[in-house]
């Protein structure tokens, strides 16, 4: 394992491979449809293939919806899984964003990942969608998870429809 990443998309990784070094945070952003979660799956799929552990966060899908749904795009998440290179965690919502980030932290320490993935931070942003401390703390530790990884994070944001910012 070096400290080399890819997106795995020929064209951004010209583009954008001398900034993609660990700790390296990506935020992925877009309207629905849009490929944010594609995006986020090939980089994961990229670096996987380069035998850096990736751990894909979901709040949304199940893991064999997700498998079945990225295999048709030409990602084999089952192969990788088979090789211990891929973790799919599906996790509930809870009212504590604290349970959460325990949860996260319990994954991350059974497994020596170097790609995080967390679809979607909106998710995690509406459990503390009042409370600016707790979401300045929750933005915070995203960002500093790819130190503790010395890797990447990945962070796919939703756009609402008819909005062109984000609202972290």
């Amino acid at each position: 394992m070096g400290n080399s990443f890819t997106f795995g998309v020929a064209e951004l990784d010209k583009l954008f491979s001398p900034v993609l070094k660990p700790p390296s945070t990506i935020v992925i952003a877009g309207h629905p449809g849009a490929g944010k979660t594609t995006l986020a799956s090939t980089i994961c799929y990229a670096n996987a293939l380069n035998n850096n552990k990736c751990l894909y966060i979901s709040f949304q899908e199940d893991e064999e919806k997700f498998f079945t749904n990225m295999k048709r795009l030409g990602i084999d998440f089952y192969a990788l899984k088979n090789h211990g290179l891929i973790k799919y965690v599906s996790l509930p919502l809870y009212a504590n964003i604290e349970d959460i980030v325990n949860e996260i932290n319990n994954i991350i320490s059974s497994g020596e990942y170097r790609v995080i993935a967390i679809d979607s931070i909106n998710a995690l942003l509406q459990t503390s969608k009042e409370d600016y401390a707790k979401r300045a703390w929750l933005q915070n530790y995203f960002y500093n998870l790819p130190k503790i990884l010395n890797g990447i994070c990945i962070l796919v944001s939703e756009l609402a429809l008819g909005e062109e910012t984000l609202k972290l």
